[in-house]
């Protein structure tokens, strides 16, 4: 069973991850560096023993993040980063 702290508080952390990666949109280096943390932010919400696949798709934040992580993905892939937005895709 996910602990509904620990997610609210991980699901926090990914959004402010997202509007850090949107602040750098214009230093290719740091945008990658910071989508790496998206990812590795991400990693840790899907593979934590406390909180399923399942439990992430299905919470209430679940969808904001979502469209929000689309955008720079969308971003990623207008600026060539196609391997990073292969890996921030997946987990859409």
């Amino acid at each position: 069973m996910a602990d509904p702290g620990h997610m609210a508080e991980t699901l926090a952390e990914l959004g402010e991850l997202i509007v850090s990666l949107k602040a750098v949109r214009e230093d290719a280096d740091e945008f990658h560096l910071r989508a790496r943390k998206v990812e590795g932010c991400l990693q840790k919400l899907i593979q934590s023993e406390a909180l399923s696949r399942e439990a992430f798709l299905n919470h209430p934040e679940y969808s904001e993040i979502s469209e929000k992580l689309m955008k720079e993905v969308w971003f990623a892939k207008e600026s060539s980063e196609l391997r990073l937005a292969g890996n921030l895709h997946a987990y859409l």
